[in-house]
């Protein structure tokens, strides 16, 4: 870890901004009962319909993990490190294990959040063209996509 930057201390919620330049990291892993994709990313339903994510909003700031602790579970190796288990609210866990079982290069995860951009996107501008009743959402959001990127200069 570079001295100075606590960035995999941070709890998983805050550690990406919209405002920032550091990318949102979405780390998949797989839960052992149901055999599904499940997401550990600062973005709010970030695993789409098909794969549940943690943590949903910053309500559960107080029970995030750090991004260190996401980073690990969705790395867990057979006959290395044992599954892990999550406790999502008072009662409820998941026994996660590595994410290669379900999503072994991330592709899926991509596409699927590919797929809710371009929704909201569609959705934002039928709402600019006057259309709210097509947008599936309230049309007070907009959102900016840039298309390259450059590290801001000091």
């Amino acid at each position: 870890m570079v001295p100075g930057n606590d960035w995999l201390r941070q709890p998983l919620w805050a550690s990406w901004s919209a405002d920032g330049i550091r990318p949102a990291t979405l780390f998949v892993s797989t839960d052992v009962q149901s055999g599904n994709r499940f997401i550990l990313s600062p973005l709010s339903g970030a695993g789409g319909v098909s794969a549940e994510s943690f943590p949903v909003g910053q309500d559960v700031a107080v029970d995030d993990i750090a991004v260190s602790n996401a980073a690990f579970i969705s790395a867990r190796f057979p006959w290395l490190t044992p599954t892990a288990r999550l406790n999502l609210s008072e009662g409820t866990s998941r026994i996660l294990a590595d994410g290669g079982y379900f999503d072994n290069s991330g592709a899926d995860t991509a596409m699927e959040l590919v797929h809710q951009l371009r929704t909201f996107g569609l959705s934002q501008l039928a709402c600019a063209q006057g259309n709210p009743e097509i947008a599936d959402q309230q049309c007070d959001c907009p959102i900016v996509v840039v298309k390259s990127f450059s590290a801001p200069t000091s």
